[in-house]
Formats: C-alpha cells, structure tokens, sequence
C-alpha cells in the first residue's frame, strides 16, 4: 500500500498545478518547473516572466498564445522550450529574437503568424521540428547567431550548420532564391507555400527532395541537377504553374503522388541514360518494374500506354482530370486498384486484365480497335454504338483528306472530296450524297461535344477499302 500511496503521489507532482493568470499570461506549474499555458489575446504587449512560483519559467506550452493580438512578445532567458504551436496565430507579432536560452522549438511553433517579418535564431537553439514557419506569408528572413552550432542561415534561408539540409524558406521570400552549393537535401515543407518565389536554383550535388518540399510554389518551370536521386510524396504538389520537368539520369525514385494537382504538368521527360525510368509520350514509366508510374495531372486527351508495360502502378493516375480515355495493352498484367478514376474509360483487349481490372473497379470498359490507314497506325479512339463503329467526323475528314464544314445550329456536316459531296445531320439516319437522299446505316451520335459517325459506311461512299482484322482487332483503310 506504501507502494501504491508513493507511485500516486509522484504523479500527482508531475501533473500541473492549476493555473495563475499574471498580467496578461496565465501560468502553470508542472513538475520543478513552470511554464506559460495561455495568455490575454487582447493584449498589444506580452511580457513573459522569469519566475513564477518561485519556480523557473523554462516552457512556452503548445498553442499558448493561440490567436494572441500582441504585437510585442518579451521572453525572458530562462526559456528553453517551444512546444508545439507556442506562438501558432500571432497574427500581429512582426519581428521576434529567440531568447539566449531557447534550446528546443517544436512543430508549427510559429504558425501562422502573418505579419511576422523576421526571426533571429540564438546560439543556443539546437533542435528544430518539422514546418516550424507554416502559413507565415510575409516572412522574408530567417536569421541565426554566427555561434549556433547546429544551424545557420544562408540568403535569409535556415539550413543545418553544414548547409546539408535546407530546412525553411521563408514564405514571404520573393525573386529567385540559390540554394546553397552544399546543400545534399530540401527538407519537408522547406519551401511550402513560397508563391513569391520565381525561380529556384538547384546545386549540383543535391540528392534528395523530401515531402511537401515545394508545395504551392508558383514558378513555371525547375531545373533539377544531375545528382538528383529521389523525389518524395506531394513534393511539388499544387504547385499550379510548373509545365514540364526532365528527371536527371541518377534519380532512382519518384513517389506518384510527387507532382499531385500541378494542373499545368503536361510531360515528364526522363534523361537518356537514366537505368530506372523512361518516358513515353510525357508519362513517367519504371524500367525496373516495366510499369507506368506517374501520368503528369495536366496531361489532355487519350493515353496510350507504352506497348511492352507489364504494369499500371498505384495513383498512376490519380489527379489526371484531363485524361478520360486510357488504352491499355494486353501485355499489361496488373493494374492497381487506386490506379485509374472511376470517371475515366480504359480500352483494352476483350479477356485482358485491363478488361477485368474495369469489371473489378467499376470502370466503364471498351474494346480497343486499332485504326491503320494506308500501313500508318492512327491514334483514335472508334466507338462501338449499336452494332457499328464510329469515329470522330473530324478524325475522318483528316486521314481521308476531306473537306469539312459544320453547321452548329442544326448539327450538320458537309463532307467533300473531289465530286463527292455528303451531309449528314447528328441523330439522323437521313444524308445527302451528290444532291440524292441515302440512309445511313447508323445515325451520328454527339458525344462529349463530338460527333461520331458511322466508320465503314462513310468511307466507302468516299472510295476506301476497308478491312476487319478481328484477331488483333483492327480496321485497315486503304485510300484510293
């Protein structure tokens, strides 16, 4: 029962005393010390004591000046911890010096304070965690003691000591920042949020960049240098302007999710000598895995992927708004079940596992047939509708040559070539060649703002020979 009473008794002192509300902060004890638990936020000045108690004031607690309007805060030097959020929304607070005796700052420590401008770091601060600056939007430097052993600044960014790691750009930076020549690695959220920032420098000898790394910046374009090796989940996700990237020959891993909302990405292209990846038409591909990795989100029309690819990796394409038609191959052995939208439509080989991934996912199937007009291969997409297939008219028009004129207010279209002459009207099976009434043997169909006509029955009004070829399956054309 001692036992019990003693084990009991020690906890009891462990836990905080109640809290003391002193000139505009309020005060706890915890153990042998005491620490700052809230504050006034009506205050324009907050002055932290050194004492309280009769105890040292050593900790500002998490989200202690949680929503604060002080526009000054005095810390004594007896402070040697952040905790989480300790400063988190000090909306008004523009510049602030860490106390001498600060050792540790935690996550989000500085949150959200917007008119924040400038930190200076002092020399005792030797632990730093994660995104400590976030949402700060006018912070344009960060500054550390010259005597601080694990870390320093360089052009108003915080990196470790040996300049290895770029930890925090400030988000209210603006221009184009340079990346120290020692940097190894951008860590997470080290430039998160940097929408003023217009380019970025990489150094050769850069390796790594981590999650999160450039998230919503705004620049349109990054060189990455030859000494890239990975790149991390949600990396350079939203960032909303970026158009291409080219991946060096030393990377050997890029997350699928890395470049997740860049809604202006359109290609990824991969350097020639790189032993892990290749690109195809702008789509990330794995050598290793022979499987497609990342579709760019901001890619447009069909997708065809890479004949040979035995894989479609998870997330490929996840994001990938702009792409609803995927024609998958029938080398391809597995697709990931987080693969591919439920809002898109795979082609494939009828028996395929792209046939059955549709049937196990929920996503709308079609039969791929391949178009090959006068021995060239035309990439399209026909469609089957009642019996028949259709192709886009103006794909039509362009590998027969035609002339083509659209009337939008009735849906129709004039098709012409020498001295034939056709029109037809969408939803109707009535159509007019050389001046005669004929009847089509399907009625074009208008889908997603296109129109689909009958494939085989139009170009043999125009003089082609056309052939089924049903073991691949394909439809070959010959002109006259």
């Amino acid at each position: 029962m001692k036992r019990v009473i003693s084990a009991l008794l020690t906890f009891m002192l462990l836990l905080p005393t109640p809290s003391v509300f002193a000139q505009g902060v309020i005060y706890a004890v915890r153990g042998d010390a005491a620490f700052v638990q809230g504050c006034d936020t009506s205050l324009s000045v907050l002055s932290v004591d050194a004492y309280y108690a009769g105890k040292r004031v050593s900790v500002i607690g998490a989200n202690a000046f949680l929503g604060a309007n002080a526009k000054e805060l005095i810390l004594p030097d007896t402070i040697e911890v952040f905790e989480n959020g300790a400063l988190y929304g000090m909306g008004a607070l523009e510049r602030l010096t860490t106390p001498a005796s600060l050792r540790e700052i935690g996550k989000l420590a500085f949150g959200a304070c917007l008119s924040l401008q400038s930190v200076w770091l002092t020399a005792g601060v030797e632990k730093i965690e994660g995104n400590v600056f976030a949402l700060c939007a006018n912070l344009s430097e960060i500054g550390v003691d010259a005597n601080n052993r694990f870390f320093t600044s360089y052009e108003g960014c915080l990196y470790t000591k040996d300049y290895s790691t770029l930890i925090a750009c400030p988000a209210g930076k603006t221009g184009i920042v340079n990346v120290h020549k020692g940097a190894k690695t951008i860590a997470e959220n080290a430039f998160s949020g940097c929408e003023k920032v217009t380019e970025v420098l990489l150094p050769e000898g850069l390796e790594h960049i981590n999650s999160r790394a450039f998230f919503a910046c705004d620049f349109a374009e990054i060189t990455f240098p030859s000494s890239l090796k990975t790149i991390a989940n949600a990396a350079f996700a939203s960032c909303q302007n970026l158009r291409s990237i080219t991946l060096p020959q030393e990377v050997y891993f890029v997350d699928a999710g890395a470049f997740l909302l860049c809604r202006s990405l359109t290609e990824i292209n991969v350097g020639e000598d790189n032993i892990n990846y290749f690109s195809n038409d702008g789509v990330l591909y794995s050598k290793p895995q022979n499987s497609l990795t990342l579709c760019p989100p901001g890619k447009r029309g069909a997708v065809y992927v890479a004949e040979g690819v035995t894989a479609v990796g998870d997330y490929a394409f996840t994001g990938a708004l702009y792409v609803q038609d995927i024609v998958i191959p029938a080398t391809v052995s597995y697709i990931s079940p987080f693969a591919i939208d439920a809002s898109q439509k795979i082609y494939g080989v009828v028996g395929s596992a792209a046939h059955f991934a549709a049937q196990d996912y929920g996503i709308e199937f079609e039969m791929y047939v391949e178009m090959i007009v006068d021995s060239s291969h035309i990439d399209c997409l026909p469609r089957l509708q009642g019996g028949a297939l259709t192709l886009p008219v103006r794909t039509l028009a362009e590998f027969l040559e035609l002339e083509l004129d659209y009337e939008p207010q009735t849906n129709t279209v004039k098709l012409q070539s020498g001295d034939t002459s056709l029109e037809i009207q969408a939803q109707s099976v009535a159509a007019v060649l050389n001046g005669r009434s004929i009847t089509l043997d399907a009625p074009p169909q208008i889908i997603d703002d296109t129109m689909y006509v009958p494939l085989r029955f139009i170009t043999e009004l125009f003089g082609c020979e056309v052939q089924w070829v049903n073991s691949i399956p394909a439809v070959i054309i010959t002109t006259r």
